[in-house]
């Protein structure tokens, strides 16, 4: 089986346009006192269909950990236990409300939709961390051995 390298292995909302969060399963998150949420979650780079069909039979995943910077605002109607992404949006961009401090923007409002429910927030944007290799597999998450435990880590790791 050949190996799937993705272009890069830290995206940030500059690549926001591209990115493709169908299917990505969050299996934690927090909140730190730097006004950050992470989550850490199975991030799927790509999706091959089968030749005999438009049904998809591989997914390259990778664990990864989504950083959300200078966060305030926070709703979230969690209902299962590790939910899966359906897609992000983002709108209202805008000067942060702490712009001198931060250096940064723009601030947008997120949301974050997944399968049940909706997790959103107002944020000047993220990092997206790729902590190993994406691995192929006919499933659409990673197994806790083909990812590693539940982490924040932000460092890539050859596996």
């Amino acid at each position: 089986m050949s190996n799937y390298n993705p272009e890069k292995i830290i995206w940030t909302e500059d690549d926001f346009i591209g990115m493709n969060w169908e299917g990505a399963r969050i299996r934690a998150c927090c909140f730190n006192k730097k006004l950050e949420i992470a989550f850490d979650i199975d991030y799927v780079f790509e999706r091959v269909k089968s030749k005999k069909s438009d049904k998809y039979s591989k997914f390259w995943i990778a664990p990864c950990t989504l950083v959300f910077e200078n966060v305030y605002e926070i709703y979230s109607d969690f209902n299962h236990l590790h939910p899966t992404m359906t897609y992000i949006s983002r709108n209202r961009p805008r000067s942060p409300e702490n712009l001198k401090s931060l250096d940064r923007g723009p601030e947008y409002d997120w949301y974050i939709h997944y399968d049940g429910g909706l997790f959103t927030f107002t944020s000047v944007g993220y990092k997206l961390y790729v902590r190993r290799d994406p691995v192929a597999t006919s499933r659409k998450f990673l197994k806790m051995e083909e990812r590693g435990d539940v982490s924040f880590n932000r460092a890539y790791e050859a596996y």
